[in-house]
């Protein structure tokens, strides 16, 4: 199973709170979010069964969470590390609008998925008031204006379904060039040097004429 690293920008159960107070979340969409956090996104279940990572898992692909390094705002080299390696970012409307993590992070986040053309999707939870649902979709969108412009194959902005989801993931996973299997290779190589064939080198960068 190969490792996806990942981020997850999602709200913490004790972060609830504050994003109520700074979107006006109405009571009922409140009550709905409180069982869905937990003490780190990375334990984020969107859907109420299971968290982000185990999907992830069920796709076939070993999540490598990356998101403690969003909470080392003062480690400048852990914030370097989330940004060059992060593979997919998925993401809680409700955490980018509420502004829970540094905008610059994010923004840093938005720019490396966006060039690189990797993938992210913003997954809403199905029973969220289409009400709530239609403000965090438009505040979401204003605050990551990069991904807008991101191909289907490569984001989802309306993932409101375990069914939506699987799907993407699967098509996540099969877009993925698979890891080198290291026996595989010694095998090869084992075999290349039985038949009197030694690996190619070469005693300066190779030019074509």
């Amino acid at each position: 199973m190969s490792g996806l690293k990942l981020c997850v920008l999602a709200l913490r159960a004790n972060d609830l709170d504050r994003a109520s107070a700074e979107i006006g979340l109405p009571k009922s969409d409140v009550k709905l979010l409180t069982s869905l956090y937990g003490s780190s996104p990375d334990d984020w279940k969107p859907f109420a069964r299971k968290s982000v990572g185990e999907y992830v898992t069920d796709a076939g692909m070993l999540p490598v969470p990356l998101t403690a390094d969003l909470y080392r705002t003062g480690d400048s080299a852990a914030l370097n590390r989330l940004v060059r390696d992060v593979e997919l970012l998925l993401i809680d409307p409700v955490c980018v609008v509420a502004q829970i993590h540094q905008t610059g992070v994010v923004w840093r986040l938005e720019a490396v998925i966006r060039r690189a053309k990797l993938s992210f999707c913003v997954i809403y939870p199905p029973r969220l008031s289409q009400t709530m649902k239609d403000l965090l979709r438009t505040k979401c969108e204003e605050h990551l204006p990069l991904l807008t412009l991101a191909p289907p194959e490569e984001g989802a902005w309306d993932v409101s379904s375990e069914g939506y989801l699987k799907s993407f993931l699967a098509g996540l996973k099969s877009r993925r060039r698979p890891a080198a299997n290291p026996s595989q290779v010694d095998a090869v190589a084992s075999l290349l040097a039985g038949a009197g064939i030694t690996s190619p080198s070469f005693p300066g960068t190779p030019r074509l004429r």
